[in-house]
């Protein structure tokens, strides 16, 4: 068992990961989305499935109720930005159904909200890995006194699909551990930075050039 927004296995350790019937739980989809990204060996494939019911055009997402309980379903557009958002590649969209040929239990599911699952396919790029948060090492390439204060607003517009969730609430996320899980801290630690403060309350961040 671990937490989905922070796996514990080290970069590049997989060929495919996949995620069926859980993604419409996780409070923080960009952030297991990005641990899949990280864990995923370039050229690697991940599978996953967020929600079991096609939305109307227009509609990006929406509360729905399913087998497994109430949960936010969203449109294959959103889908499809997400995961491009996390890095990959080669993003596909496509459904299937639940039931297969079993015409009872498929008339059960459309009744409880929907027969059919969407199958989402990202490929992470082959080559130098690719990671979101290279942006933010352009940010800080850009910057030229010795010391850096930053929104986490700012972070954001900058970085691809955002910040996380548990950047917000956790300081251990600015930690300066450019190995394991905390790919993000490559990205300032590549630059030459350091985070030497951080504030939750006010949403900002204090990077400092190493000496």
């Amino acid at each position: 068992m671990a937490d989905a927004s922070r796996l514990p296995w080290p970069d590049d350790s997989f060929t495919a990961v996949t995620c069926m019937d859980a993604f419409p739980f996780f409070p923080d989809q960009p952030a297991v989305l990005g641990e899949i990204f990280r864990v995923l060996r370039p050229g690697g494939r991940t599978v996953v499935s967020f929600a079991a019911e096609k939305l109307p055009d227009g509609v990006e997402s929406r509360q729905t109720r399913g087998v497994t309980g109430t949960y936010r379903a969203i449109s294959d557009a959103t889908a499809r930005r997400m995961v491009q958002a996390a890095g990959f590649e080669r993003v596909t969209v496509s459904w299937a159904s639940i039931a297969g040929d079993h015409q009872l239990i498929g008339r059960v599911l459309r009744l409880l909200g929907g027969d059919e699952m969407d199958i989402v396919i990202g490929h992470k790029p082959v080559g130098r890995a690719v990671s979101k948060y290279d942006a933010l090492t352009r940010l800080l390439d850009d910057q030229g006194g010795p010391e850096v204060h930053l929104s986490f607003s700012e972070i954001a517009d900058a970085v691809r699909g955002g910040l996380p969730a548990s950047a917000y609430r956790r300081a251990s996320w600015w930690a300066n551990e450019p190995t394991g899980r905390h790919v993000q801290a490559r990205a300032w630690t590549a630059a030459g930075w350091r985070t030497s403060h951080v504030d939750l309350s006010r949403h900002e961040v204090t990077f400092t050039r190493q000496t």
